[in-house]
């Protein structure tokens, strides 16, 4: 639809997300997401803000990231990494967006969100992908113990329709 994301069909096999009003009488927008090879779009949730939690799996190495995010680049070689994206409620732009995989390929098949807002994905890592190793970015809060930062798993804010925490903040 005008205004979406993503209007243009990338090749290969691209993913796609469209929203209806409640009667299921107007499309209230329809956007493509996916990169020059193929994706597979597996499973949606919605945040109580209204923005799309989407996962799958895609093999493009041109997929739409965003900055600071778990992994900004595909893995290298023929496998397929998982995905994770947050659009905003109302489909024109990227909240965030990451690739999730490893050495070998890796599947998202099923996402919830939680009462905060953090996505909780579930799927499938072929041997050694490394999908529990991935680094976890580092917080600025400090550990009572050693007076370290303190690793976590970078959090998902809630979408707030662009007036939250910027993404990588949290």
């Amino acid at each position: 639809t005008p205004g979406a994301f993503d209007t243009t069909f990338e090749g290969g096999q691209d993913g796609f997300v469209a929203k209806l009003t409640p009667d299921g009488s107007t499309l209230v927008y329809s956007t493509f997401l996916g990169g020059s090879l193929p994706e597979e779009v597996w499973d949606i949730a919605v945040t109580m803000d209204g923005c799309a939690v989407i996962v799958g799996t895609t093999n493009s190495t041109d997929f739409p990231v965003t900055a600071g995010v778990v992994q900004p680049v595909k893995s290298p070689g023929l496998q397929y990494d998982g995905f994770v994206t947050v659009i905003d409620p109302t489909g024109s732009s990227l909240v965030w967006s990451t690739y999730f995989g490893g050495a070998s390929s890796a599947d998202i098949y099923a996402v919830t969100v939680t009462s905060d807002g953090e996505p909780v994905v579930t799927g499938r890592c072929g041997a050694g992908s490394g999908c529990t190793t991935i680094p976890r970015r580092r917080s600025r809060r400090r550990s009572r113990a050693r007076g370290r930062p303190s690793p976590r798993v970078r959090r998902a804010w809630p979408c707030r329709g662009g007036s939250g925490p910027a993404p990588g903040s949290g």
